[in-house]
């Protein structure tokens, strides 16, 4: 049995007939069907000629894929034949050919498998670095390449599928299974399809489920399956709201990838402070735990926060308990970063938030009394606020300051015809020089 394109394809048994030979029968049932749904169809309401016309698109349809996958099949079936003839001009000595040497172990020999050169280097960037220079990086084309630490097997199997895209069921290991040589070696090489593919029968032997999602989580992130990983750190946060063991079970890797997600569902109200609470059961789950707690909490959003939650986690963060040393000076940057965000800000709306699907922010009038009270009470201890607030306080005293400073308004004036107020004087109260007045004499006598 192997896997070929996207399902798996029983070989024939000696003397079986090969598929399609009871494709009479099988053209028979599906007319049958065809003529079932038709009359339910009718009872409906539907004309027939509508019930025709959707059936005739139908068959067009099928149709174009049908030659569709027969060019893709003769186009698969070219390129199995070239790569045959370029492995047999490798096998036969050919100037481009490079042998892949699998040192001696315990009980097994030394194995040699030839290559086109030219076909490997195709196969990812890694590899075409590895035929192009050798083991050291220092010569130019070598003859032989060592693998070590992979067994011929697995080579055998990334070198088929890389030449014609098929798997043997033998070649995807359980889940439950510690290693995954085959994934291992595609993952070591950057094979990014035989990885996709690989976790696609995984899934398909083993569907996704609140048992095993958390396994699948880890061995996608440990072997860089981007897809993989999105499926299961999305199914275990869209279900955080009922199931939260299999989540207390995870690595700190695995479950930084549930808190990072937007689709994330946890309490009822869809306040971040219900996923710094689950971080922290989390972290108690276990004691090693401790100097793994701001991996976790990274996942966190801060700036999601209020200023009342984030001056509460300041003092849970204290607790040696419940967080390592290094843990404790991380967490007390990225608190103080986010209080300082926040006092700095004119309108937090205004500010970039990484809002999940179901965030619901704290109440803006809350939020500004309590940003003016702090900014207060730091002023009045003389406790130095951060650049951005230092701004922001001085554009809220000049404010109230201005307010304070504005003359009152003038009372209504009585009558249409009462004069306008007259401007003050700014003149000096000093008499002015009388008009016979005359220059003092030299002498300092009146003239």
């Amino acid at each position: 049995m192997a896997w070929r394109g996207a399902a798996w394809q029983a070989d024939p048994a000696p003397g079986e007939k090969p598929r399609g030979a009871g494709a009479s029968s099988g053209a028979v049932d599906a007319a049958l069907a065809t003529v079932e749904g038709m009359l339910q169809w009718r009872e409906k309401g539907v004309s027939v000629a509508a019930l025709v016309a959707g059936l005739g698109k139908l068959r067009e349809d099928l149709a174009r894929a049908r030659q569709a996958q027969a060019a893709a099949e003769r186009a698969r079936e070219r390129l199995r034949r070239q790569l045959a003839g370029l492995r047999a001009a490798a096998e036969g000595g050919d100037a481009d050919a490079v042998t892949f040497v699998f040192p001696a172990a315990a009980g097994l020999q030394e194995v040699r498998i030839a290559h086109c050169r030219a076909v490997v280097r195709q196969w990812s960037p890694a590899l075409e670095l590895l035929t192009r220079h050798g083991n050291g990086f220092g010569g130019e084309f070598p003859k032989e390449v060592r693998l070590l630490g992979v067994a011929p097997e697995v080579f055998k199997a990334a070198a088929r599928y890389m030449a014609c895209g098929e798997l043997e069921k033998d070649d995807v290991a359980p889940l439950e299974d510690p290693a995954h040589p085959l994934l291992e070696f595609a993952d070591q090489f950057d094979l990014r399809e035989l990885v996709d593919d690989y976790f696609e029968l995984v899934l398909g032997a083993t569907p996704l489920g609140v048992d095993n999602a958390g396994r699948i989580l880890d061995l996608a992130l440990r072997h860089n399956c981007k897809t993989s990983a999105d499926a299961a750190a999305s199914f275990l946060a869209r279900r955080l709201q009922t199931e939260t063991l299999p989540f207390l079970a995870l690595s700190a890797e695995a479950a930084t990838a549930v808190l990072a997600r937007d689709d994330l569902h946890v309490g009822s109200r869809g306040a971040e402070h219900d996923v710094v609470q689950l971080a922290l059961r989390w972290v108690r789950h276990d004691a090693a735990r401790a100097e793994q707690a701001h991996v976790l909490l990274g996942g966190v959003r801060m700036e999601l926060l209020s200023i009342r939650e984030l001056t509460e986690l300041q003092g849970k963060v204290s607790s040696k308990s419940t967080f390592g040393k290094e843990s404790r000076q991380l967490l007390r940057r990225s608190i103080k970063a986010a209080l300082a965000q926040k006092l700095a800000a004119e309108d937090e709306e205004r500010q970039p938030l990484r809002k999940r699907h179901r965030s619901v922010l704290a109440d803006k009038t809350n939020e500004d009394a309590t940003r003016k009270m702090l900014r207060a009470t730091l002023g009045v201890l003389g406790v130095g606020l951060p650049r951005g607030a230092r701004a922001a306080s001085r554009r809220a005293s000049c404010r109230d300051t201005e307010k304070e400073n504005e003359p009152p308004p003038e009372p209504p004036q009585q009558g249409r015809g009462a004069p306008p107020p007259q401007a003050p004087c700014c003149r000096s109260q000093e008499a002015p020089p009388s008009c016979d007045a005359r220059p003092a004499s030299p002498a300092g006598r009146p003239a």
